[in-house]
């Protein structure tokens, strides 16, 4: 069990700017040149499908997240609006869009899609919220409900049931315990296991 210790910890998925609260935060001319970029692909008829690729499929998460707020201070639309308008909402525009936003935001609109209408879209919920860290969780959930005024576990809470929902209320409730070697032994887990089963 010791040499699987490393493999047992949750990584935090986000980048470590995202956690911070700056409402303003610097741009840089490389943003600017993006949106500018972005902006020329979609002007006149037709959209530059090409272009747009080029300009926004090499930009971090947090570059995402930069151009989110610059494009719209610099064009007075928001992007993800502009690029549903501009290239619809098959997949191809709807891929545009959630990059159109920062990784946080995105993962928020994808929870809210994988449980509106009738049924879940469990896989979806599953990948987003299984294995993150505490951290993550906690910026997950401010986010949506910034966004949507709703409690994710609630959500969660009345979207799925038996073991599905189990699962998922555990990881929403972000109380992922700090690895102790000294406490999460192989018998700790059989122990477990056997009050579980």
């Amino acid at each position: 069990m010791e040499k699987y210790s490393e493999d047992l910890i949750t990584i935090s998925l986000y980048p470590q700017e995202l956690y911070a609260e700056d409402l303003t935060p610097e741009c840089g001319e490389e943003i600017d040149n993006i949106c500018e970029e972005i902006h020329k692909a979609c002007k006149g008829w037709g959209t530059s499908e090409k272009r747009l690729i080029e300009a926004i499929g090499n930009t971090t998460e947090y570059d995402r997240k930069l151009l989110s707020l610059r494009f719209e201070k610099t064009f007075g639309k928001d992007l993800k609006k502009y690029m549903k308008s501009e290239c619809g909402n098959n997949g191809f525009g709807q891929a545009l869009q959630y990059l159109s936003l920062g990784p946080v935001e995105t993962e928020c609109r994808m929870l809210k899609k994988a449980v509106d209408g009738l049924g879940s879209n469990k896989v979806m919920l599953y990948s987003i919220l299984c294995g993150r860290s505490n951290e993550d969780m906690e910026l997950l959930k401010k986010t949506y409900y910034k966004l949507y005024t709703d409690d994710l576990v609630s959500r969660m809470s009345g979207e799925v049931g038996g073991d599905m929902k189990k699962i998922l209320l555990s990881a929403v409730q972000a109380a992922e315990e700090e690895f102790d070697p000294d406490y999460h032994t192989e018998d700790k887990a059989k122990e477990d296991a056997e009050i579980i089963y």
